[in-house]
């Protein structure tokens, strides 16, 4: 059955689907933290080598986030695979994380593809903070569906997919934050030519484009978080979804 699992309070509910299994690890919605608005809920996909990290690296960030607006915050659990593991094969052969996020990029499209199932089982409409990977899972869901669908707003962090994609045209547009200081996505255009998170949309996509050099790289997207989602322009169309204007 699929679940989605709360941690916190040991509580698991069970719903009428079975989880996902690939490369032999579960695809699950885990639960973490309650919020008052009960029809718009945050759902976090992390990227890259978060498979053991990422709720010690982003749990309290994306919950700050949803306190703010008073959100249920939920996070996507997936074989991202872990950053022990590529160190260790990264000793034995300097190209095997490179080799490594090519499996996980073809993961993460898989999941893609299957996002609906998952985001389904969250009540209520629902608002995506991606990051690397995470973000790359957001914007190809975004492509494939439209303003019926759950999914009102996005917000790619560092989205680790090619500048070529074109999202379709619907009233809310995917938020793109990039950095030209990425050095993790300029290792990454050595396989996808022009990583958006590291040159942003153009102007004429159909995307709003946030230029954050001067604030992060890669790795500090989830320290910068809250400062981020400060920015004016991004406050503002954060609570026009949290108040379900869409």
């Amino acid at each position: 059955m699929a679940m989605i699992i709360n941690n916190f309070e040991n509580i698991t509910k069970s719903y009428d689907f079975d989880c996902f299994d690939l490369d032999g690890e579960k695809t699950f919605v885990e639960y973490w933290q309650n919020g008052s608005n009960k029809n718009v809920n945050l759902l976090f996909i992390p990227g890259f080598m978060t498979q053991s990290s990422a709720k010690d690296d982003w749990h309290e960030p994306i919950c700050a986030i949803a306190r703010q607006w008073s959100l249920n915050a939920y996070a996507l659990r997936w074989n991202s695979g872990k950053l022990v593991t590529s160190l260790l094969g990264a000793l034995l052969n300097p190209s095997a994380i490179m080799f490594d996020f090519m499996e996980k990029k073809k993961v993460a499209d898989s999941i893609s593809a299957m996002l609906d199932e998952h985001i389904r089982i969250v009540p209520g409409n629902v608002i995506i903070i991606g990051h690397s990977l995470g973000a790359r899972m957001a914007l190809n869901h975004y492509i494939r569906t439209n303003d019926s669908n759950k999914v009102k707003g996005v917000f790619a962090l560092a989205p680790a997919i090619g500048r070529g994609f074109v999202p379709k045209s619907r009233k809310t547009k995917p938020f793109v934050f990039y950095s030209h200081d990425d050095d993790v996505l300029k290792a990454f255009s050595l396989i996808e030519d022009d990583p958006l998170g590291l040159v942003g949309p153009n102007a004429f996509s159909g995307m709003m484009g946030i230029d954050v050099s001067h604030l992060t790289g890669h790795l500090d997207y989830s320290t910068q978080l809250r400062r981020l989602f400060s920015i004016d322009w991004v406050d503002e169309y954060m609570t026009e979804l949290s108040n379900g204007i869409f």
